[in-house]
C-alpha cells in the first residue's frame, strides 16, 4: 500500500539511473574503444549482478546492528535467498527476490530496546549501502579496463538507488522514515516492543500516553486493544471506525494487525462494505494465521454462510486461545463481551 509520493519518486530515480547506465555504456564504447555488443552485454549482467550484491549489504548492515544492539533475527530476505531463523536449522529458501518480502528484516528485541538502538538498526543497512557506493566510485575511477568498466560502473546505480529510497522520510517503509524523521514512529514502535515483551511473559500492560496521545495507526491499534480490555467499548468503537476510514493508507505491518478487527466488527454489525470485502478474499488467503485473523476469518466466513468453513475456523481460533498469552485471553474475552453488548 504504497503511497503515490513514493511511486513518483521511485519512478524518477529509475529514469535517472537508466540516463546513467546509457552514460556509462556510451563512455565505454567512445573513449575505452569497446564494441557495442560488449558494453550492452556486460552493463546487463553487472545490473543483475550488482543490484543483488547491494541488497545483500544493505540487509548485511541490518543484521549486524541488529545483533549488536540485542535483537532477535526472526527472518532476513536477500534478494536471492531468504533465510528463516525461526525455523529448525535456520530454513533457507533460495531466488526470493519475486516475493513482495525481498529486502526484508525482521528483528525482534531479546532485552530491553531503546529508540537509539532501532535507529542504529536502521542506520546500519544505510551505512553499508553507502560504503557499497563510495567502494564502487573508487573502483570505477581505477578501472581502464571496458569490460571490467560496464560490469563495475552499474554498482554505483543499485547501490545508490537502495540508499536514497531508503533515506526517505515519508515513506514509513524506509529506513529514513525511522531515523530522520520528526514524527513519533520510533518511540511507537519501541513502546510497542516494550509491551509485547510484557506480554510474553504473561503480564497485562498498561497503557502508556503515547499509545493514546499518538496519531500512528499502530499507536492506535494497541490502544484500542486496551481500550477493549479496560471496557472502555463505546470509544474502542469510535477509534476502530476512524482507523476504517484510512485502511488504504496503511503500511502492511499497520495492516495485517488492523484489517482483521475492522472485517470481525463489520461482519458481527452485518453491514461490510464493499471495498473491504473485496480486501478480505485475499488477505484470508495470505499466509497471517494469528488469533485475531483466524478470529475475523471465521466471521467472515459466517457472514457468507459458510458454516463448514466457520467452524473448522472456530477450531482452529479455540485451539489457538488455549495457548495464548494472559493478555491475548483477556482481549479475546473482553471482545467477546464488547460484541455483545454492541448487537
Amino acid at each position: 500500500m504504497k503511497t503515490k509520493k513514493t511511486f513518483f519518486i521511485n519512478l524518477i530515480l529509475i529514469v535517472v539511473w537508466l540516463g546513467l547506465l546509457v552514460a556509462f555504456d556510451i563512455y565505454a564504447i567512445n573513449l575505452l574503444k569497446a564494441k557495442v555488443w560488449v558494453v550492452i552485454l556486460c552493463s546487463l549482467v553487472g545490473v543483475v549482478i550488482n543490484y543483488f550484491i547491494a541488497l545483500f549489504l544493505h540487509e548485511l548492515g541490518h543484521l549486524i546492528f541488529a545483533k549488536k544492539n540485542g535483537l532477535t533475527v526472526n527472518y532476513v530476505n536477500f534478494g536471492l535467498f531468504s533465510i528463516d531463523f525461526t525455523k529448525p536449522s535456520k530454513k533457507v529458501k533460495f531466488f526470493t527476490f519475486c516475493g513482495e518480502n525481498a529486502g526484508e528484516s525482521v528483528f525482534l528485541p531479546c532485552r530491553e530496546m531503546t529508540k537509539a538502538k532501532l535507529q542504529s538498526t536502521a542506520f546500519g543497512g544505510l551505512l553499508f549501502s553507502l560504503i557499497f557506493v563510495v567502494l564502487s566510485v573508487v573502483f570505477v575511477l581505477c578501472i581502464d579496463n571496458p569490460v571490467a568498466f560496464c560490469l563495475v560502473s552499474v554498482a554505483i546505480l543499485p547501490a545508490t538507488y537502495l540508499l536514497v529510497v531508503n533515506c526517505l522520510t515519508f515513506d514509513k517503509t524506509s529506513d529514513g522514515y525511522l531515523i530522520f524523521s520528526s514524527s513519533d514512529y520510533a518511540d511507537v514502535l519501541v513502546e510497542i516492543m516494550h509491551q509485547e515483551r510484557q506480554i510474553a511473559k504473561g503480564i497485562i500492560p498498561s497503557c502508556p500516553s503515547i499509545l493514546e496521545h499518538s496519531t500512528q495507526p499502530l499507536a492506535r491499534i494497541y490502544y484500542y486493544k486496551h481500550l477493549v480490555i479496560r471496557e472502555k467499548f463505546k470509544r474502542a468503537n469510535e477509534l476502530l471506525i476512524d482507523l476504517s476510514a484510512n485502511i488504504l493508507q496503511f503500511t502492511d505491518q499497520e495492516y495485517a494487525l488492523i484489517f482483521p478487527e475492522i472485517i470481525y466488527s463489520e461482519c458481527l454489525n452485518g453491514n461490510i462494505s464493499e471495498q473491504n470485502k473485496n480486501l478480505a478474499e485475499d488477505f484470508f488467503m495470505g499466509v497471517n494465521s494469528d488469533i485475531a485473523t483466524v478470529r475475523a476469518h471465521r466471521e467472515y466466513r459466517r457472514f457468507n454462510g459458510d458454516k463448514n468453513w466457520a467452524q473448522t475456523l472456530d477450531k482452529s481460533y479455540q485451539r489457538m486461545l488455549r495457548s495464548s498469552t494472559k493478555f491475548v485471553k483477556e482481549y479475546e474475552k473482553r471482545l467477546k463481551q464488547f460484541s455483545e453488548e454492541h448487537n
